[in-house]
C-alpha cells in the first residue's frame, strides 16, 4: 500500500489497516498524548492517543526518516555496542 492509497481511506479503515498490516516500532509521550509509531510498507504512521479521553485523536503520515528523531533516543542499543 502506498501513502496516497492510505490517505484516501476513511478513519475506521485506516485504523483497521494499521491494526492488521502495520509494524509497531515504538511509543513516545507527547503531553496529553501517547504517540505510537508504525511502519506500513514505505511510510510511517504516528497514531496519537488521548490518555485522558481514552481515544485516538490524530493520525500523522510521513515518509521522511528525519521525523523519526524523537524515537531514536528511546531505543536501547547497549547490547549492540558491547565491547570485549
Amino acid at each position: 500500500m502506498k501513502l496516497k492509497d492510505f490517505k484516501i481511506l476513511d478513519r475506521e479503515d485506516q485504523l483497521h489497516c494499521i491494526e492488521e498490516r502495520a509494524i509497531l516500532l515504538g511509543y513516545r509521550d507527547s503531553g496529553v498524548y501517547t504517540v505510537a509509531l508504525f511502519q506500513l510498507e514505505g511510510f510511517y504512521i504516528e497514531l496519537f492517543y488521548d490518555i485522558i479521553k481514552l481515544e485516538y485523536k490524530r493520525i500523522k503520515l510521513f515518509e521522511d526518516t528525519a521525523l523519526l528523531d524523537p524515537y531514536m533516543e528511546l531505543i536501547d542499543i547497549t547490547e549492540l555496542c558491547y565491547l570485549r
